[in-house]
């Protein structure tokens, strides 16, 4: 499940759980034909994104719930980010500077979008105010982006006394054909700006050529 490439573009790291036996986070490279494990975990986990390093965010799925960890692939080092009872802690990022991460949780009874620092995971900043997943760092962290149904959110981000502070949520745009699954539905476009969405399937549109021959003595009949 859910195969990551690293930063350097020759491994990839994925889920895998052998019919009885235990499952973790496995790699394999352009330079082997083989995998291996690299972290054993007692629950299925899903990597939601790698960084640099290869250090992963990742869901760690304990029955109905879902804790957020951050897994250091080379130390095998696992820090648990987010883990309060009853609570579903899903689809996260982590900000570009390291220093926190974007959740979707639902401890409201809806989706909402809260922010956590990696240091203290029980202290939590939420974001949206009236439903949110999904969230995504800009690459600079002056902004804050999440989904919520077919709409893209923002929310500005200012830094006060090393506390982050967020503004009122605005919407960015709508798209009806905007479809939700079981993980991110949109990823920022880094070549052109912009993100790049997944919506529902379209109807083929059929393309033809159309040639007119005798055009000139078309138009001369046209202008007579």
């Amino acid at each position: 499940y859910h195969p990551m490439w690293s930063d350097d573009g020759d491994t990839v790291y994925f889920y895998h759980s052998d019919d009885g036996g235990p499952g973790g986070i496995y790699k394999t490279s352009k330079s082997s034909a083989m995998f291996e494990r690299s972290l054993v975990l007692e629950s299925q986990a899903l990597i939601d994104e790698l960084h640099p390093g290869d250090i992963a965010a990742m869901r760690v799925i304990k029955g109905e719930e879902t804790d957020y960890a951050l897994v250091d692939f080379i130390s095998g080092e696992m820090r648990t980010v987010a883990n309060r009872p009853g609570v579903h802690e899903d689809l996260g990022n982590l900000s570009p500077d390291g220093r926190w991460v974007a959740l979707t949780v639902d401890a409201s009874g809806r989706y909402e979008v809260i922010v956590v620092p990696v240091s203290d995971g029980n202290s939590m900043v939420q974001v949206s105010l009236q439903g949110g997943e999904e969230p995504r760092w800009a690459e600079d962290m002056s902004a804050l982006y999440w989904r919520y149904g077919t709409r893209l959110f923002r929310a500005t981000v200012t830094t006060a006394g090393g506390e982050l502070e967020f503004s009122v949520p605005e919407e960015v745009f709508e798209d009806p054909q905007w479809i939700n699954v079981g993980g991110y539905s949109y990823w920022p476009d880094r070549s052109k700006g912009g993100f790049v969405i997944l919506r529902e399937n379209q109807a083929t549109t059929t393309r033809a050529l159309r040639v007119v021959e005798g055009w000139q003595n078309i138009q001369t009949g046209i202008n007579q």
